[in-house]
């Protein structure tokens, strides 16, 4: 980076960048290679103590636990990296996304082409 020039702080960015992709990364790869290694009962019990949060912070869920718990069971964690895009605008729905730490982008492009429609995606 140094060759680059690029200034200290963009420097400091960058390799807090890597680090915490590299760790996102290793722990997303610790948990597949847990869950794996569990029978499929056992591997239900854990993900839905992982994962029952995130769903009951949504008001969709709340109430509804025997829902939470058949879609846990399908449940199949993906860390999206910063700045990754999740999906297109118009692409077919094949999966059901949850934020469980961090937030998201949502740009909704209109008629014209016009892309400055942002959304906070607790609100979708």
């Amino acid at each position: 980076m140094r060759s680059l020039q690029l200034p200290e702080d963009l420097q400091h960015d960058i390799r807090d960048f890597i680090i915490h992709t590299s760790s996102s990364l290793e722990n997303q790869r610790e948990l597949e290679t847990f869950l794996e290694s569990l029978t499929p009962s056992i591997r239900n019990k854990v993900t839905l103590h992982i994962f029952k949060s995130s769903f009951f912070k949504n008001e969709i869920f709340e109430s509804n636990h025997e829902v939470v718990e058949r879609l846990i069971i399908d449940l199949m964690p993906h860390i999206v990296q910063p700045g990754e895009k999740i999906l297109n605008q118009g692409d077919i729905g094949r999966n059901f996304y949850f934020i469980a730490n961090g937030e998201c982008r949502v740009m909704v492009e209109d008629e014209d082409g016009d892309d400055d429609n942002d959304f906070d995606a607790k609100y979708l």
